[in-house]
């Protein structure tokens, strides 16, 4: 489970830089947000 997680972050990452190279400010506080949730579902425990 941990690789898929792992992997979600990844994807959250590219997400991100692609948001960064359009500058569009709403695409950058989604991807953002995107990432900060695959980070905390990293860190939480799974049941």
């Amino acid at each position: 489970m941990k690789g898929i997680k792992l992997g979600i972050v990844g994807i959250c990452v590219s997400l991100l830089g692609i948001a960064f190279s359009s500058f569009d400010f709403i695409a950058i506080c989604v991807a953002a947000l995107g990432l900060i949730l695959a980070v905390i579902g990293c860190c939480v425990k799974d049941r």
